[in-house]
């Protein structure tokens, strides 16, 4: 998706390298104001470069991270703001709910709630995907250190979709491969009764079509969970 060029916290073209490996690239997103944005499929240490990005512990090596229109301060300045002066309208927490005691995810749970009742903008990195179902309003998919697919936690919902049909060859149709194109599959499994496919772009009109080409048989559309798209996206599903 193409985000405006607004609201809490905007990362544009992002790219963050250390020793020689690149954690992030091209990271491009809005966080609305007044949004709890969750963060999912990065490695601790590309979540610690994005989060950094957005608090002025990470300078990006290109592109550019505004925070409500101004790049955070960093070194010195940064860490006296985030001890002396936190802001009221950006909360950004790294590793919100990490493994450990049940004191830990709730204290977790206690900051996002008090921030969705105070409508403060939130940026964080769950492990509990049941934090992001709680809380967040958006999300970010990313794999391998890339943003694969985000927007308003209904929207993926609404866009994400497993697609289950068989290919049969007729006088018409004697090649496969590009059916799904309009839908911008994820990820696509070839099994031995047809082809399973988890799409993040479905609409019920083209899929209407999609059913209707010759070869295509069987097709049905179901939606997703959230863990699901998490792992069709982050690719971890089998």
């Amino acid at each position: 998706m193409t985000p405006a060029a607004s609201g809490a916290v905007a990362f544009r073209g992002v790219t963050v390298r250390r020793g020689g490996r690149r954690l992030l690239e091209n990271v491009t997103f809005d966080v609305p104001a007044g949004s709890r944005f969750a963060l999912l499929g990065l490695l601790p240490d590309e979540r610690t470069a994005l989060l950094g990005c957005a608090d002025g512990r990470v300078r990006p090596d290109s592109g550019s991270c505004l925070v409500f229109g101004e790049a955070p301060p960093s070194g010195l300045l940064a860490r006296l703001r985030r001890r002396r002066f936190p802001r009221p309208d950006l909360l950004v927490l790294d590793d919100a709910s990490a493994p450990g005691p049940a004191a830990s995810r709730e204290a977790a749970g206690i900051l996002l709630s008090e921030a969705a009742r105070r409508r403060t903008s939130v940026l964080f990195a769950p492990h509990d995907v049941s934090l992001v179902e709680r809380f967040a309003t958006h999300v970010g998919f990313f794999r391998g250190g890339r943003l694969v697919l985000d927007g308003s936690l209904d929207g993926v919902r609404a866009s994400c979709r497993r697609i289950r049909y068989s290919n049969e060859r007729t006088e018409e149709r004697t090649e496969f491969g590009n059916e799904l194109d309009a839908f911008d599959a994820v990820r696509v499994k070839v099994r031995g009764w047809g082809i399973d496919a988890v799409v993040s772009n479905f609409d019920e009109a083209e899929f209407e079509r999609f059913r209707a080409l010759e070869g295509v048989v069987g097709a049905e559309a179901e939606p997703l969970s959230l863990e699901e798209i998490y792992a069709a996206v982050a690719g971890t599903g089998g």
